[in-house]
């Protein structure tokens, strides 16, 4: 009986010392960078240098990620590679001139002012249509639902709104106003359409949102945000809890229900950049003292209750997807999820011309080739 009450002391103690050590390990790994630089390169693997990742030589310029595949279309197909640069298999899409979104289950594929559009699952069109008009733009949602907004009709935009399956619900004609953005909650509920007037002396931007069922069945119940005169709307996304996060040219702000929240000033807080994945994302410069500028990559939660850094060096282009930010420097790239911690490091021997993004893989994109990094 003592014998094993000795091995289970024995065995809880190995089990504290154990959690001890994590906690010790976890706490230097976040407080110390000369811990955290060394678990980044040889425990966790972080740092990836050119020549010891897969590539993709490349003729086309129309490149596209989805999920952790490249797709690189070409001569009316899309060619699509897995993470190790393997060819997997080919789409007939039929069109020129494309755009792209994805979701985390779709992607749409459309001609720029031209009217044909795709919509794809794993390997499955799942649907696919001619529109009148031009199309701008497109925006998909994780379910499928899809926006569409058009130009070239009597109107100055159309915003169109299609299911899961290619079914029309409605279309919202904008005579007056340009759309800048547009985005579908992930509910499917919402309908938000971000555009501007250029009519006036100063310009006016607005936000209309727009309950999807009841506009499928001809009922408009649009609630309408507008904005100060002079300020440029850029873009917008919806996010958990139909929280809808904005893009001005000068500031950023959240919309919850009826309530408009700003969040920050651009010129106030000195921010050189914002976008939008699944938070607000911006670059900001600050001073550690009067002589030293720190650039920190400034991620906002989005109910504006809390924010993460990461500090870096000025970057020559921000892109952002789901839970991903990439940071192009030139000849390196760094890879940071929304919680600010590191995900991959990039050395390259050259420059960097471009960089493709999901939650699943990045892709480097060079005069020509493209290198595959799983993230």
């Amino acid at each position: 009986m003592e014998r094993i009450k000795s091995k289970k002391f024995i065995k809880l103690i190995s089990i504290g010392l154990i959690i001890a050590m994590i906690l010790v390990i976890g706490t230097l790994y976040e407080k110390n960078e000369t811990v955290k630089n060394f678990f980044d390169k040889y425990v966790f693997m972080k740092k990836v240098k050119e020549e010891k990742i897969p590539s993709i030589p490349i003729d086309s310029s129309d490149i596209f990620a989805y999920q952790d595949k490249i797709l690189i279309w070409k001569d009316n197909n899309i060619t699509v590679y897995n993470k190790y640069g393997k060819e997997e298999y080919k789409l007939d899409i039929e069109l020129v001139n494309p755009i792209f979104n994805a979701s985390s289950k779709y992607f749409c594929i459309a001609e720029k002012e031209g009217q044909k559009i795709y919509v794809v699952s794993g390997r499955n069109i799942i649907w696919q249509n001619s529109l009148e008009g031009k199309i701008e733009d497109v925006k998909i949602n994780d379910n499928g639902y899809l926006a569409v907004t058009i130009l070239g009709t009597t109107d100055k935009s159309v915003v169109t709104v299609y299911d899961n399956r290619g079914k029309e619900l409605f279309s919202k004609h904008i005579a007056e106003d340009y759309v800048v953005d547009a985005d579908i909650s992930k509910d499917n509920e919402y309908l938000a359409i971000a555009k501007v007037n250029y009519a006036g002396i100063d310009i006016q931007s607005s936000i209309e949102i727009i309950p999807i069922v009841q506009a499928a069945r001809g009922i408009y119940e649009i609630n309408e945000y507008k904005s100060k005169l002079g300020d440029l709307i850029l873009n917008v996304k919806y996010h958990s809890k139909n929280l809808l996060s904005c893009i001005y040219n000068n500031h950023s702000a959240i919309i919850n229900g009826t309530e408009v929240k700003e969040i920050d000033d651009f010129e106030n807080d000195n921010v050189m950049f914002a976008d939008l994945n699944n938070k607000i994302v911006e670059i900001v410069k600050e001073k550690k003292n009067a002589l030293i500028p720190t650039v920190n990559v400034k991620i906002i939660d989005n109910e504006a209750e809390d924010a993460k850094k990461y500090e870096t060096e000025e970057p020559k282009q921000i892109y952002v997807y789901g839970d991903i930010i990439a940071i192009n420097l030139g000849s390196e790239a760094i890879f940071i999820n929304n919680n600010g911690w590191l995900l991959k490091e990039y050395k390259s021997s050259q420059e960097i011309h471009d960089i493709i993004i999901t939650n699943d893989i990045a892709a480097i994109i060079y005069k020509n080739k493209i290198g595959i990094i799983p993230l």
